[in-house]
């Protein structure tokens, strides 16, 4: 689960919760490495459904690929955008008319769908390239991520965060100097939170035990 102390992350988590409390088909925006996929799964624990989350990444999906979700889990559909037309037109037989197992009731009467995309999908409907009755069917709710850039607040907690997720057993625990927190503020991050943990990974790669500097935080940056 990622974290943030930030207003926007504050108001994201608020959103998160009140769209636990239903079933409704949700989709989330958001620009690539923002964390939608964290945010989808975030959703579907405290939705508190006893079924799995099965999650498909542009996949031609099949009938029998719903089957494993029917019966009170989630369905996520990862970068919905991407999804070729015939796969399209299959998930929306399926939010449709959808059928458990045996047949006798609908699928998605237990069945709950999170979508992600980083398109713009209006525009890809426009283009002949999105479904325009998918997207009615999967937004019901719809949930915003902010890149990396418009919450910087939440840049030290990440890393904080990322610190103790890579944190080696054995070696004494890193931190991060303050000149280094601050080099860290003023890039950009094209990549989002997905480019930032890549990045505290790459910096504890090193068998080190002093504080990661201004220094190695310009070298992995200039390197790209």
């Amino acid at each position: 689960m990622l974290c943030g102390v930030s207003l926007a992350w504050k108001q994201l988590m608020m959103t998160v919760e009140q769209a636990a409390r239903t079933d409704s088909p949700t989709l989330i925006l958001g620009e690539p490495g923002s964390g939608k996929d964290a945010i989808a799964r975030t959703l579907h624990q405290l939705s508190r459904r006893d079924g799995p989350l099965v999650s498909f990444r542009s996949l031609a999906l099949e009938r029998p690929a719903f089957a494993s979700v029917s019966l009170n889990g989630t369905l996520l559909v990862d970068d919905i955008g991407l999804l070729p037309g015939q796969a399209q037109r299959r998930l929306l037989e399926f939010i449709e008319k959808g059928r458990s197992p045996s047949d006798r009731e609908s699928a998605t009467a237990h069945c709950r769908i999170i979508a992600t995309s980083s398109s713009d999908l209006q525009e890809l409907i426009l283009a002949g390239r999105f479904l325009d009755d998918l997207l009615y069917r999967i937004a019901s709710v719809r949930i915003h991520v902010s890149p990396l850039r418009d919450r910087p607040e939440d840049i030290p907690v990440l890393v904080e965060h990322f610190l103790r997720l890579f944190h080696r057993p054995g070696l004494p625990p890193r931190r991060v100097a303050p000149s280094a927190v601050e080099a860290l503020l003023a890039y950009s991050w094209p990549g989002n939170v997905r480019e930032l943990r890549d990045v505290v990974e790459r910096l504890l790669l090193p068998a080190q035990s002093g504080p990661v500097e201004a220094s190695d935080v310009a070298a992995i940056l200039d390197k790209g």
